[in-house]
Parts: C-alpha cells; sequence; structure tokens
C-alpha cells in the first residue's frame, strides 16, 4: 500500500494537508461544478438544494456528508454523501432480502 511519502514522490508535488466538515447550504455552487466535472449525470436544482441541506430530494430523509478541503485555500477537492437505507425493506443485490425488493418502500 502507498503511503503519503510515496505518493508525494509519485506525483512529484506534495500531498495537500485537508481539513473534513459536513457539507453547508453555501456549498450549493461548488458541490455543483464539482457534480458536472466528475459525473456524466446531470442533476436537478432541487438535488443540489436538498443536499446542502443534508436531505434526500424528493424524501427528505436524511442525507449525511463529508467535504475535504485542502488546508490554507479552502478549496473543496472531495466530497462524498451516503443514505442509510434499509436492506429488509429496500433490498441490495449483496444481501439476502434484495429477493424481497419493494420499490415503493426505498
Amino acid at each position: 500500500m502507498m503511503d503519503a511519502a510515496d505518493a508525494d514522490d509519485a506525483a512529484g508535488d506534495p500531498l495537500p494537508a485537508l481539513s473534513f466538515r459536513t457539507m453547508q447550504v453555501d456549498d450549493l455552487e461548488a458541490v455543483r461544478s464539482l457534480h458536472e466535472e466528475w459525473f456524466p449525470v446531470r442533476y436537478s436544482t432541487g438535488f443540489y438544494d436538498a443536499a446542502v441541506r443534508g436531505k434526500m430530494v424528493g424524501t427528505g430523509e436524511e442525507l449525511f456528508s463529508l467535504v475535504a478541503e485542502a488546508d490554507g485555500t479552502r478549496e473543496m477537492v472531495g466530497l462524498v454523501t451516503c443514505q442509510l437505507t434499509n436492506a429488509e425493506t429496500c433490498g441490495d443485490v449483496l444481501f439476502d432480502p434484495a429477493d424481497a425488493f419493494v420499490s415503493e418502500q426505498c
């Protein structure tokens, strides 16, 4: 496994120190811009508006987030969001309950 020193050597530049925090409402434009750069899928304005408020668009269920920022510049360099789902009612191909998948419950 490559450690930070090996990564520095491989890239030629030192890795920036990072800070982590949850997504905030004023992150909307940065999140939209990064999504459009990183992913081939376009999301609605409602998706971004709900996400920066910690909610899933359409359901209002809780959305968890983690933003990575470069120390010193506070530039957003990474973002993760996730939602907890009950595999017994929603199903997932990795779990046995997927056989009983009911899309209306997800």
